[in-house]
Formats: structure tokens, C-alpha cells, sequence
């Protein structure tokens, strides 16, 4: 980690705890997206510093409507699929490999995410 994650985890420390700190720091330097139940600590700090979040019910609201969470580490191949949609291949493999295709509305957003 950076000395700016550090810094700014120290400063939050004493506010929000370890948990909430770690994460938001990082967030923060890295523009990641803060995923917590926790969203009185972290909405304003989240809002006021321009940091993507969401709640651990929308994470996994999200994960039941797409079938899939996928970490990028986890996949192996993109390929061009038929009307600009994405097919991936994961390791290890998707139970159903029709699973894995990315939809033409996501593939952009996909994209966005894939390119951070």
C-alpha cells in the first residue's frame, strides 16, 4: 500500500474504526468501490470524497440478478461474442459456460470496470 492509504487510514482511524478506515482509505487513492453494511459511518465520508459505494444488500441483490461474482484475477479470457456482447472464460471454469456472457446493456460498464 501507498503512503497516501496510510495517511489517510490513520486520519480516519479514530472516527470510523479499522474496518471502515482500511477500506475507505483504499477506495479512496485507488477509486475503488466501498462495499459495507455499516452506512451511517460510511455516507457522508463516502459523498463528501466523491467514493463509488454500496451496500453489502446491493452487492448481493447485484450478484443474484447476474447469476455471478466475478473477481478479475478469476478471469482468464475475454472474447468479442456475437452483437457486441463479451463471453468470458474463468479459472476456475463457470458452471455454465452461457453463464459468463456479458449482456450488449452491460458490456459498457463492464468495460469501465475492466479498464480501472
Amino acid at each position: 500500500m501507498t503512503e497516501s492509504v496510510y495517511r489517510i487510514y490513520a486520519e480516519l482511524e479514530w472516527k470510523f474504526g479499522s474496518g471502515e478506515s482500511a477500506i475507505m482509505a483504499l477506495a479512496q487513492v485507488e477509486q475503488h468501490v466501498v462495499a459495507s453494511s455499516n452506512i451511517k459511518d460510511v455516507k457522508d465520508y463516502c459523498n463528501s470524497n466523491n467514493i463509488d459505494w454500496i451496500t453489502t444488500m446491493d452487492l448481493l441483490a447485484e450478484a443474484y440478478n447476474r447469476r455471478y461474482l466475478v473477481n478479475m484475477e478469476a478471469i482468464a479470457q475475454m472474447l468479442a461474442w456475437s452483437r457486441s456482447r463479451i463471453k468470458l472464460e474463468l479459472t476456475p471454469p463457470a458452471g455454465d459456460p452461457e453463464d459468463t456472457i456479458v449482456s450488449i446493456d452491460r458490456a459498457g460498464d463492464f468495460k469501465k470496470w475492466m479498464n480501472r
